[in-house]
């Protein structure tokens, strides 16, 4: 039984144990793991309210509107069980732009984790930082202050939860030296009194 989700985690399937797998590709052939193909933003979901320890969309909301990004939240958080957490990761806009601004070429040539391929790819500063926003289905880029209003513009109208966003992430191979993020917790049901 699912019980964790990686939404967004890409044609190769979740690489984390324990988790599901959740994309728009094909299944991958050679990840045992529970993969489901569909888009979790506009796809009727095979999970009911309250049925998840815990989620996960790591590097994906960039690659929605801010719209469907709201929808994103919106819809993992009734996944959500009262006291389980979502974590979500993307590109750090604000590093970005202060790098290209600064013309640090040693931040815009990084490399990826463990590879000696460029994360962002390009002759110049221009180039890279365009990548890094716009990398072929990029639409959308965040800073840490404006996935925190992401957050409070999806539970602005759900007074039934409390919910905790936190920008404090250790987990996950989070690179704070490129990247931004927050952690949701879904917290107890508020009844009337």
């Amino acid at each position: 039984m699912v019980r964790k989700l990686d939404i967004g985690c890409g044609g190769r399937g979740s690489r984390r144990p324990g988790f599901a797998g959740i994309d728009i590709w094909p299944k991958p052939v050679d990840n045992p793991a529970p993969y489901y193909k569909l888009n979790f933003v506009t796809d009727k979901l095979p999970w009911g309210p309250n049925s998840m320890d815990e989620i996960i969309a790591l590097h994906i909301i960039e690659h929605l509107t801010r719209p469907e990004g709201i929808i994103l939240l919106q819809r993992a958080f009734e996944l959500l069980k009262p006291g389980a957490c979502m974590t979500v990761t993307c590109p750090d806009l604000r590093m970005l732009a202060t790098a290209y601004v600064n013309h640090d070429e040693a931040f815009l040539r990084k490399k990826h984790l463990g590879a000696d391929k460029e994360i962002w790819p390009g002759p110049t500063l221009a180039d890279r930082l365009n990548w890094a926003i716009h990398e072929e289905t990029h639409k959308w880029a965040y800073d840490i202050e404006s996935l925190v209003q992401l957050a409070a513009d999806a539970f602005a109208k759900d007074q039934t939860h409390e919910v905790t966003v936190s920008g404090d992430i250790k987990e996950y191979n989070f690179r704070p030296d490129h990247e931004t993020g927050i952690q949701i917790r879904k917290g107890n049901k508020h009844g009337p009194q």
